[in-house]
């Protein structure tokens, strides 16, 4: 089992240095047995290129490249071109709101600027 999810192209075993650990895995070695020996057993007498040269900057494209494949995989390609499509028009569409009502605000901002303005050259107030 440990030897199949390290030959992982996500697997990098820096991620698994039990002083780098954050609160949820620690958590977590303490709950399951099979992840504490994963961690303390297993990943320490992997090599240090236990990467297999992994590329580093492949960490940011395979969020990319697993969502395709899980797409065709699934045949759901269509599908989320269409729902994300619609997501993009969503976002812009408030956006736009965003803006108006951001200009909004500010032409209400200087018609009040101007008329108190207006009332102190007439000698009001202010």
């Amino acid at each position: 089992m440990y030897a199949f999810a390290t030959r992982s192209r996500f697997f990098r075993k820096r991620w698994y240095k039990r002083a780098d650990l954050k609160h949820n895995d620690r958590a977590r070695m303490g709950k399951r047995d099979a992840f504490r020996k994963f961690v303390d057993g297993y990943v320490p007498s992997l090599p240090d290129d236990a990467d297999g040269g992994k590329d580093e900057g492949r960490d940011a494209r395979a969020r990319e490249e697993v969502l395709h494949e899980v797409l065709d995989l699934w045949r759901k390609k269509e599908k989320w071109a269409v729902r994300r499509r619609e997501w993009e028009e969503e976002r812009t569409a408030l956006r736009q709101r965003q803006i108006a009502r951001g200009m909004r605000k500010e032409e209400g901002r200087w018609e009040t600027d101007y008329a108190d303005a207006w009332i102190r050259k007439l000698g009001g107030r202010g």
